[in-house]
């Protein structure tokens, strides 16, 4: 292929692969608002544990549609993610050997893999633990047992029920607490004489600081923390690429293996903000884990294994053009 067919070919996968973006993101932002709950969900769980209110603020009018608009297109690139990786690999395997294709064939799914387990990782496992030592560490601050005096003579202190849900069904002027949301709830007739209307109050228990993230902050700090663990479950990639090209043997990794796990525990020391071992063992056990996952692909996988011939396959010839199509 010349140049200009090249560049050609380059422009097809380039349209195919932004084709997907705009029907893929449609299709998420219409369910914009649950993704947007599914992120605030591990912070608004803290703080209710902790006798917080639980309600995420926005500040500004469009924080919170602009928020969801991030978190559509961050999912959108990850939905979309797969399609765009084939297209680029339709542009560059006409011009590979069999063998390299075969490298591919087995890092790009790897990767997926990993990235996949890093989010779910810090999701399920990570963020109850540090959400719940920042929480408690916040509510912590100036709280103490407040001043009491005897109630003045003639003084009758109303009482409001104490449950653990709403009632089925509520009747205007009823007062209660959620002690499940931490809200003071007041239901009231509607506007037009018919229905009940249910308002709240988020209720807080005595603290100096009461703590409440805003919606943009959290969003941002959710996906700053994703990147850096798929980031770092990556490990194993780079074990086996470091491996193939000679930069490392399994034999000098299984030697190091203590100074590694060493290393592994002063890092999850330094990052679990929580004191306590079980968190750091949360942190330590993983990234070992990950360094052990690389040393056994490795030595499962060298590059001479990877990079043999085939049946009938003659490494030296590149295959044929480029495919019609996507």
């Amino acid at each position: 292929m010349g140049l200009g067919e090249h560049l050609e070919e380059l422009r097809r996968r380039v349209a195919w692969s932004l084709a997907v973006l705009v029907p893929v993101f449609v299709g998420l932002f219409a369910y914009s608002q649950r993704l947007l709950e599914l992120l605030l969900k591990p912070m608004r769980e803290a703080l209710l544990a902790n006798g917080l209110p639980g309600q995420i603020l926005a500040t500004g009018a469009v924080e919170t549609f602009l928020a969801a608009t991030v978190v559509a297109g961050v999912g959108t690139l990850v939905v979309c993610s797969p399609w765009m990786v084939y297209q680029a690999w339709r542009f560059v395997a006409p011009g590979l050997y069999g063998h390299e294709r075969r490298f591919a064939y087995i890092l790009a799914p790897l990767s997926a893999v990993l990235s996949g387990c890093a989010v779910a990782f810090m999701y399920f496992v990570m963020l109850p633990v540090l959400l719940a030592f920042l929480v408690a560490y916040s509510a912590g601050v100036g709280s103490g047992a407040s001043a009491t005096a005897a109630v003045p003579e003639g003084v009758v202190l109303p009482m409001v029920p104490a449950l653990d849900a709403d009632p089925a069904a509520p009747q205007p002027g009823q007062m209660w607490f959620n002690r499940t949301l931490h809200e003071l709830r007041l239901a009231t007739a509607g506007e037009d004489g018919t229905g009940v209307v249910v308002w709240m109050t988020a209720m807080a228990k005595p603290t100096g600081v009461v703590l409440q993230p805003r919606v943009n902050e959290w969003v941002s700090l959710f996906l700053t923390m994703a990147l850096g663990f798929v980031g770092a479950f990556q490990m194993p990639v780079v074990v086996l690429l470091l491996g193939w090209v000679g930069v490392v043997e399994p034999r000098s990794m299984r030697r190091y293996r203590r100074y590694v796990l060493v290393a592994c525990a002063v890092v999850g020391a330094v990052l679990t903000p929580s004191p306590d071992p079980f968190s750091m063992m949360l942190m330590t056990l993983p990234m070992y884990g990950l360094y052990e996952l690389g040393l056994l692909l490795l030595w499962l996988l060298p590059a001479s294994r990877v990079a043999g011939r085939k049946d009938g396959e003659e490494d030296g010839e590149p295959p044929g053009g480029p495919a019609d199509g996507p």
